[in-house]
């Protein structure tokens, strides 16, 4: 049984191309890399990540942290409900 892939994620074209462009700054390609830049520009965070089932991946996490600091950069709005 063939399971559908999901979309790509995405926060938009503008905060997508901001990403991009920010990643490629710090030669950020991978999700280990790109997780550490990400940490190193928001600072001090929490690191307490969650997951419905358990297990948390670091697709899961930096998906948190593009979040939080698209966030902060006004890119996006955060929205907690």
């Amino acid at each position: 049984m063939n399971m559908p892939h999901p979309p790509p994620k995405s926060y938009g074209k503008a905060a997508d191309a901001y990403l991009k462009d920010f990643y490629k700054s710090y030669g950020a390609e991978n999700t280990q890399q790109k997780i550490k830049v990400l940490e190193a520009n928001l600072g001090q965070q929490p690191s307490n990540y969650y997951a419905l089932g358990g297990r948390l991946t670091d697709e899961m996490k930096l998906g948190c942290l593009e979040y939080d600091y698209l966030s902060q950069m006004g890119k996006i709005e955060l929205v907690l409900a």
